[in-house]
């Protein structure tokens, strides 16, 4: 195999997802990185259970989202209208209980409070 020029273990960076670098030869870009790639434990308390949170490393700051509620509700209106749902095969209650189910299983909420909405 030596002969084909095939070679077992060569070490080429990012050519192979498992190929790791030893720290000391890390860039101080990478050793950065690497430090705010902190996990966190919360403790459980009252109203939340114990979880682990980690910062995306290249995000700095909260992006500064746009309430896009006019947009939102333009789009409910098209494909709310019973035409819409028919021809895509379903219809306003089967949507209604998916909604539903993912309020119950927490991945969504209800707004109650319309100042949550600006």
């Amino acid at each position: 195999m030596d002969t084909l020029g095939i070679k077992d273990k060569v070490r080429s960076s990012g050519l192979s997802k498992n190929f790791k670098k030893p720290e000391s030869e890390w860039t101080p870009l990478e050793k950065e990185i690497d430090a705010s790639m902190v996990v966190t434990l919360h403790p459980a308390t009252k109203h939340c259970p114990q979880h682990y949170s980690c910062a995306i490393p290249w995000k700095n700051e909260v992006p500064c989202l746009e309430n896009n509620m006019k947009q939102v509700i333009a789009r409910q209106y098209k494909t709310n209208y019973g035409g819409y749902l028919t021809k895509k095969g379903t219809c306003l209650d089967e949507i209604n209980k998916k909604f539903e189910d993912q309020i119950e299983k927490g991945y969504v909420e209800r707004v109650t409070d319309p100042a949550d909405l600006n």
